[in-house]
């Protein structure tokens, strides 16, 4: 008897001391996360891994917490990595976590909701859109079910499952779905709260998906008004606000005030960051767009070039935002003529934009779309055909056929017909467009 009471307790505090040890090492490779050290972090997650593997066997509850944490490491990206993320190791890794889970605690228990939500994820990073989207409709489901379609538990599958249907194009469903985490936030939070103002803003994003421009500059004066009350007028939080509202007024044609938005957040970013910041390299790009837009390209192409030189020492030459404002610094040379260097700095931008984002992403297509006016400028029809038929294939699955982007690319397919001889199919498209452009913005905006 007190040889089996022996063992027993001998046990006992042998898993006490296993799980005491893993629990240390998560514990230290969660604080390396927090520092950025996700290199760092995989050691010991993996450390911890197979020690619990070893002493608790393949489907112990705390193995599925490590391998949450381990898959984590490999999400999170790693400078001068490549590739610098690695999604579909950290989905295997969740997956694995999963099924232990749903062996202990059923098909239905609410814990799952986070690895599930996770999973979606590793999906929407890899562009797999609609594989993303099963496992944040049952993490919804799973927190409705738990707790009420009120609850904020709810608010999390609310926003990664709008954030999967706008991904996919449908952004009438982003919007119900965003509009119900704004409910429960103003029910919760009240109408002034900060997390209400950035429910407000990604409403906001959504209309102007749907080219709602008037609907999409209300909704950021909303979240503007309360972001000011709560900060002050001059706080980073501001910034991306009036940035957004600068882009909008751009959509809309009122450029002079699209330029007054982005200049009062370029102020506000360099008393909060210095001069010389990524941030005010990026705000100084889209002021040189504004530039450009009302004909003054000499003034566009020095600001373009200023924050292109910020970019490149802050960030480097190839990461996205350094690309974006490469290929917004090759319009101006497309404007004043220069179509040779307009299209070799498109085509330098590619590639990054390429890699950062995907072939079928909204970005890449911006890209190309630029690529393809360089190459119509330079008389190469063919090659502008082939590239505006991508442009519109992404742009027909992201916004749908009823946005104005899509009518833009009709309108520049219209142009390649035009020049190469084939004017009947020109003037079909350009109606065609037409009428999507007076569906989405009214008659007058034409």
């Amino acid at each position: 008897m007190l040889f089996c009471v022996a063992m027993v307790f001998s046990l006992v505090t042998g898993f006490a001391s296993v799980a005491g040890s893993a629990r240390d090492l998560n514990q230290r490779g969660l604080e390396l996360m927090k520092s950025g050290k996700p290199l760092e972090a995989r050691k010991l997650h993996k450390e911890a891994l197979q020690l619990e593997e070893r002493e608790l066997g393949p489907t112990h509850l705390d193995l599925a917490t490590t391998l949450e944490n381990l898959a984590e490491t490999y999400r999170s990206p790693i400078e001068n990595s490549e590739p610098t993320s690695d999604h579909a190791k950290a989905r295997q890794l969740y997956e694995r976590a999963l099924k232990i889970r749903e062996t202990l605690l059923g098909p239905n228990d609410a814990s799952l909701c986070q690895v599930l939500n996770s999973i979606g994820d590793t999906y929407n990073k890899s562009a797999q859109h609609q594989l993303a989207r099963p496992f944040h409709e049952r993490s919804l489901d799973l927190s409705e079910q738990s707790n009420g379609p009120e609850h904020p538990s709810t608010i999390h599958p609310l926003n990664r499952l709008a954030d999967t249907s706008r991904n996919l194009g449908d952004h009438a469903k982003a919007l119900e779905l965003f509009g119900r985490v704004l409910a429960i936030h103003e029910k919760n939070l009240g109408l002034e709260d900060l997390k209400t103002a950035a429910a407000i803003s990604q409403l906001a994003r959504t209309y102007g998906n749907m080219g709602n421009y008037s609907q999409e500059l209300e909704m950021q004066q909303r979240a503007l008004e309360i972001i000011q009350k709560k900060l002050g007028q001059v706080h980073p939080s501001t910034v991306d606000v009036l940035k957004s509202m600068g882009v909008t007024c751009r959509r809309l044609g009122d450029f002079e005030k699209g330029r007054e938005f982005i200049e009062r957040a370029l102020e506000i970013q360099k008393k909060c960051s210095g001069p010389d910041s990524a941030e005010v390299g990026t705000l100084m790009s889209s002021l040189g767009a504004i530039h450009g837009d009302v004909g003054d390209n000499d003034k566009a192409r020095d600001v373009h070039e200023q924050a292109l030189r910020i970019l490149e020492k802050t960030l480097g030459p190839n990461h996205p935002l350094t690309a974006h404002t490469m290929d917004n610094l090759g319009l101006c040379y497309d404007r004043i003529g220069d179509y040779k260097k307009g299209q070799e700095l498109h085509t330098r931008a590619l590639p990054v934009i390429e890699k950062a984002y995907g072939h079928d992403h909204s970005s890449t297509a911006h890209i190309i779309r630029n690529c393809a006016r360089s190459y119509l400028n330079n008389g190469d029809t063919r090659k502008a055909r082939e590239l505006y038929e991508q442009v519109f294939a992404t742009r027909l699955r992201v916004y749908g056929p009823e946005h104005p982007f899509t009518a833009e690319t009709l309108g520049s397919l219209a142009d390649t017909f035009d020049q190469e001889g084939d004017h009947l199919h020109a003037r079909e498209l350009q109606i065609q467009a037409l009428k999507i452009y007076e569906n989405a913005m009214g008659p007058e905006s034409l």
